[in-house]
């Protein structure tokens, strides 16, 4: 007959490393970016619940925390989220989870002050205008009608005075991204139901006046049935943005003026890790001042 082995005997010795080691080692760091000579970044911590908290960093490492312990940096457009602070003139402002409130935090050792308050609006995606006085720019998500199909996405400016001010530069699409501001051009992404951001996106370029509002209609920059992503601004005004209209994300150049679209680096490569638009608020590239990639 067959033979069976007979059964071993496991013993259950202790490990050295329990569920907690495990869970301490999960510090983790998002959303990198400089205002001045200042590196800022989002950390969340397991010893502080898995909050988010916004620091930052200077030349001979010093640390510095922005936000209070309680607060939880985080949004959750498109539920996913990304993109939950920014920094600018008046301070780090930042949304918090899951009370989807917006807040300004002047100093390190400020309190935190409401700038805006509806659990119904979510935003993400933020950057300070160079207007004055500033404004956040921002991806809004309206939950008023919980119901999916209902759920209604734009790209807004808000006030920073505390009053919630809100203007609507984009809307009618389903979804929006990568809100960028240079001067009197505002360039972004948007895409439709049943598409994801990395099967077909359309780029767009709004003209704005002097207060970020709107002047005439959106420009359809690029629309090549194709995933188009992170559009950036150069210091001459030209866009840069991926696209992998021919199989491969490529960086490419959006001319202004004879509205020319020219492929930078032809390459059978990805210039990103794929799946762009997963998470809002990042980029596999950034523009130099002086208009190196």
């Amino acid at each position: 007959g067959t033979m069976v082995a007979p059964p071993i005997r496991l013993t259950a010795s202790p490990s050295p490393i329990t569920t907690e080691t495990v869970a301490l080692s999960g510090v983790s760091f998002a959303d990198l970016q400089t205002y001045g000579d200042v590196l800022y970044f989002a950390c969340r911590d397991p010893k502080n619940a898995g909050r988010a908290c916004v620091k930052s960093i200077v030349e001979d490492g010093t640390e510095t925390a922005h936000t209070p312990l309680t607060a939880n940096v985080r949004s959750a457009v498109h539920e996913y989220g990304g993109g939950a602070f920014t920094v600018g003139p008046t301070g780090v402002i930042y949304t918090d989870f899951p009370s989807h409130t917006m807040y300004l935090v002047a100093g390190p050792n400020d309190e935190p002050t409401v700038i805006y308050q509806d659990k119904r609006h979510r935003f993400a995606d933020f950057s300070v205008t160079h207007t004055s006085p500033p404004m956040l720019l921002a991806i809004m998500e309206d939950h008023t009608d919980p119901k999916p199909s209902q759920v209604k996405n734009s790209i807004v400016t808000m006030s920073l005075d505390g009053k919630g001010t809100l203007t609507t530069l984009a809307s009618g699409h389903d979804f929006y991204s990568s809100p960028q501001l240079q001067g009197d051009k505002l360039a972004y992404v948007a895409w439709d139901h049943p598409n994801m951001p990395w099967d077909n996106t359309m780029l767009y370029v709004q003209y704005v006046d002097g207060n970020v509002k709107p002047l005439g209609d959106a420009i359809l920059v690029c629309d090549e049935k194709a995933s188009v992503a992170e559009p950036r601004w150069t210091p001459n005004g030209s866009l840069i943005f991926l696209s992998d209209h021919k199989g491969w994300y490529n960086l490419y150049q959006y001319n202004q003026q004879d509205k020319s679209i020219i492929n930078l680096c032809s390459k059978e490569a990805d210039f990103c890790s794929g799946g762009q638009g997963w998470i809002l608020g990042l980029s596999p590239f950034t523009v130099m001042p002086n208009g190196v990639i």
